[in-house]
């Protein structure tokens, strides 16, 4: 099982299932694979860690952001084309609130705010919503 921690703000997106994924760096440690349980908290480490939820993990692909052009390409490239790719206004807004944000200007904004820059080389791991369990669905 693998654990990951969020931001209060995420709270509200990830028990109504709005919010289906985390972006995450690569980091030192892996990260959850398809099949793979996962738990999502909010506060890990301090006393006011809870539990949000339960879910399955039903991808983890390769994200590149670049948030001053706008892009997204998700995945490997494949002959030297991206698996997927974003590139439509309307779509960046769609996949800003899959990750439990208004839009595509906020997502911007909380990832500069964070991160102080504009690009990023990250993992995206997404969950089934179908799978998701509130702590109160756990316990019975």
């Amino acid at each position: 099982m693998v654990a990951y921690s969020f931001n209060p703000r995420f709270e509200m997106p990830i028990v109504t299932l709005r919010k289906t994924g985390t972006i995450r760096s690569a980091g030192k440690r892996r990260h959850a694979r398809p099949g793979e349980a996962l738990q999502l908290y909010t506060g890990m480490r301090t006393q006011a860690c809870r539990l949000l939820a339960t879910a399955i993990c039903s991808s983890q692909d390769r994200l590149r952001a670049w948030f001053d052009r706008p892009r997204i390409i998700i995945g490997e490239l494949e002959d030297g084309h991206p698996v997927e790719e974003v590139n439509h206004i309307a779509d960046f807004d769609v996949f800003a609130q899959a990750d439990g944000f208004t839009d595509y200007d906020d997502m911007a904004r909380f990832w500069w705010d964070v991160h102080k820059t504009r690009e990023f080389d990250m993992r995206w791991i997404r969950w089934d919503p179908t799978s998701v369990q509130t702590p109160l669905q756990v316990a019975t």
